[in-house]
């Protein structure tokens, strides 16, 4: 009868500290979420907006279109200036503009919400180097198509991305 209470006792003990072992691994996951919540909430424009709509477009030209290949943009709601059309537009009668869209299940946010997984500092940079056919990347829409010569378009939140130094050339 007692090699059955030592088994019982045996076999209660691990349980229990694996019951331990699920409650802190929880609470270490509840902590770290926490944290990039509060990382994310001081990053501006936040990373929310840019996962939803700041990443589509510019400021101030409207996503007309969102399909698995680009994000069009249209700069026929507010006329906006860009120093050339051809340059800055697919289309230049219907002043539009592709962007790559996000990579399936990728996000611009961190700590992985929705099941999605956080691009690294590596895939931003190079996300927004990135460009549709006959259409400028990114970077290239900020460096050529603001209203005048020596001036940058508008892009909050992307610029920052197509200034900084190529992460994988970075000294450690």
């Amino acid at each position: 009868m007692s090699m059955i209470n030592f088994i019982i006792n045996f076999f209660a003990i691990i349980g229990l500290l694996i019951l331990i072992s699920y409650f802190i691994s929880y609470v270490i996951d509840y902590i770290k979420q926490q944290t990039l919540n509060a990382a994310n909430k001081k990053i501006m424009p936040p990373p929310a907006y840019m996962q939803s709509s700041g990443i589509r477009c510019p400021d101030y030209l409207s996503n007309s279109a969102v399909t698995s290949n680009a994000y069009t943009c249209s700069n026929k709601d507010f006329n906006i200036d860009v120093k050339d059309p051809n340059t800055c537009y697919g289309d230049t009668t219907n002043k539009t503009v592709q962007f790559k869209p996000l990579p399936e299940g990728k996000t611009w946010e961190l700590g992985d919400p929705k099941g999605l997984k956080s691009m690294s500092e590596q895939e931003k940079w190079d996300f927004v180097r990135t460009n549709v056919e006959g259409n400028p990347s990114r970077c290239d829409w900020i460096d050529k198509c603001g209203p005048a010569e020596g001036v940058s378009g508008v892009w909050q939140g992307v610029k920052r991305w197509c200034d900084m130094a190529d992460p994988s050339q970075a000294s450690v």
